[in-house]
């Protein structure tokens, strides 16, 4: 989109260009001073839109995310495939374009997504992820607030975003200051540029090694998510989709789980990307042989055998889970015997 807008070919020499315009209020980890002082804030900002206009791609909504760089079809806000982009709601509940609202009106930071496409299956795959998210924070895996589905949209709260009330003086000068945490995917933290290329578990455990405060806690975290991709069949577990955060007071651990979803479903044949080069046969991850890898990075054994085991227990709660949230049969079905496979094998560790 920033290409065609400013009238760029791609490639390196339009790397400065692109990151001047359309970087003054990015996630992540980079922060451009240029880009940022491009941005300009009216102090009486635009009125925005209704949590009802964008459920109804009212035009006017349409046509002022474009102007702002996140078009709703045919191009993304954020990194991906399917058609998303980033919101702020204000603290009148009215919703802007990211980066278009002066932070002191700031009170929510959404990631708002929808249907990549019109097939049944893209609108069942982005319906259940709500739920697959739910279904992680029961069995214990980090998940920041809930996302929620309503008409074919899907509202994901932010956890790069903190907004706090500021001390002022009087009740007049009251106004909201927005903590911006920096993130840095794994696939960076391994030092691999390329989009979409392969790295092994192992190369995205080290990285997790290298940085985080707390090595075991965060390659079990790791390792318990690849477990529910395993369980719940998401197979888009690429290296943009483990990222580290930085906390205000100063730790650095995975972020929240994001993008967990039943991409089995994907009409495009989404396959794993990310595997276990030295603990996988016949693409099943081998889960003893995978703890003791990464032993040596500072994962503890018995106690991660322990926590394994515990999760293969609490695997068994997601199939009345699923059915609670009338998950479609085409997920359901399919997953069930995926559970039941990776909860045998958990169980085994002990």
């Amino acid at each position: 989109h920033w290409l065609h807008a400013l009238g760029l070919q791609d490639g390196p020499t339009a790397d400065w260009q692109l990151l001047v315009a359309g970087a003054g209020n990015p996630p992540g980890n980079l922060r451009v001073v240029e880009a940022a002082q491009s941005m300009t804030y009216n102090e009486q900002p635009h009125s925005g839109f209704s949590r009802r206009d964008i459920l109804q791609r009212k035009e006017g909504f349409i046509e002022y995310a474009y102007q702002h760089g996140a078009p709703v079809a045919g191009s993304t806000g954020a990194q991906g495939d399917a058609p998303k982009f980033l919101l702020t709601e204000d603290v009148n509940g009215n919703w802007h374009a990211d980066g278009a609202l002066c932070d002191r009106y700031a009170a929510r930071h959404w990631l708002v997504k929808f249907p990549r496409g019109r097939h049944e299956t893209d609108r069942i795959i982005l319906q259940c992820e709500a739920t697959y998210l739910l279904c992680a924070k029961e069995v214990g895996i980090r998940v920041s607030g809930l996302a929620h589905f309503e008409d074919d949209v899907l509202f994901v709260p932010r956890f790069d975003r903190i907004v706090r009330a500021k001390h002022a003086a009087t009740a007049d000068e009251q106004a909201n200051e927005v903590l911006r945490a920096g993130m840095e995917s794994l696939c960076s933290l391994a030092g691999v540029a390329e989009f979409g290329a392969f790295v092994s578990q192992e190369r995205l455990c080290q990285a997790i090694a290298q940085v985080c405060d707390d090595p075991h806690s965060e390659l079990l975290e790791f390792v318990k998510r690849d477990v529910l991709n395993v369980a719940l069949k998401n197979t888009d577990n690429h290296s943009h989709n483990a990222t580290v955060l930085k906390t205000p007071d100063g730790k650095l651990e995975l972020t929240p789980l994001f993008d967990f979803a039943p991409m089995f479903l994907d009409r495009e044949g989404i396959p794993r990307i990310c595997r276990w080069r030295t603990a996988e046969e016949g693409g099943v991850p081998q889960w003893e042989r995978v703890i003791e890898t990464l032993e040596p990075l500072g994962l503890k054994l018995d106690p991660a055998r322990t926590e394994l085991v515990t999760l293969a227990r609490d695997l068994g709660r997601l199939p009345d889970l699923l059915a609670e949230h009338r998950v479609p049969d085409v997920v359901f079905k399919s997953v069930l015997s995926s559970i039941a496979e990776t909860a045998k094998q958990l169980a085994k560790l002990i």
